[in-house]
């Protein structure tokens, strides 16, 4: 993970703000050593990442596809067009937010990979697990609106070129954690 935190603005700019550069030379270097610590030191982008989960999510309930292609690739992008025109036009309005997270969002693994042989081009990939408890209001033309609460344990794998300075996060996909038993075929 520190290799993320080491290129990452979100992180880093923290640590060149005005207010760290103006705590006493002690405070700036107990919290330096706190950055060692991957827990500490990746919270802010798991709090980034949650972020653009949460804009993904109002995204798909809206029906808003422009934003869905600008915060999510892959299988997140496929799966969030498809709801998204699902509420296009059908007279239903849906509204979906995180009622409160019941843990902190945590990156529970982080990669940096070389995606060309000249080592130009870097790819992060971050795994976020989100323990939420969400609402979702879906209102019909025709009839009183409905209000659906769940809690969710959620895992999301996000991706960002590193060697492009004007890329963004994005969802890639959602993850299901292996529970035991026979392996994955996509794990071979």
């Amino acid at each position: 993970m520190s290799s993320i935190v080491e290129k990452e603005p979100i992180i880093a700019s923290i640590y060149s703000s005005p207010e760290f550069t103006s705590l006493p030379w002690y405070k700036r270097f107990i919290k330096n050593l706190n950055r060692i610590t991957p827990t500490a030191s990746i919270q802010p982008l798991s709090n980034h990442l949650a972020e653009v989960w949460e804009q993904w999510n109002k995204a798909q309930a809206s029906g808003d596809v422009n934003t869905i292609r600008q915060i999510s690739v892959s299988q997140a992008l496929e799966t969030a067009k498809n709801r998204a025109q699902h509420q296009i036009g059908g007279g239903t309005v849906m509204t979906w937010k995180v009622d409160r997270y019941i843990t902190k969002p945590k990156a529970i693994d982080a990669r940096v990979l070389q995606v060309d042989s000249t080592g130009q081009t870097t790819l992060a990939q971050v795994i976020v697990k989100l323990e939420t408890d969400q609402v979702l209001t879906i209102k019909p033309r025709s009839r009183a609106p409905q209000t659906l609460r769940s809690t969710a344990t959620e895992y999301y794998a996000f991706e960002k070129l590193l060697s492009n300075a004007e890329a963004k996060w994005k969802i890639k996909r959602k993850l299901q954690p292996y529970t035991g038993g026979e392996l994955p075929k996509d794990l071979m």
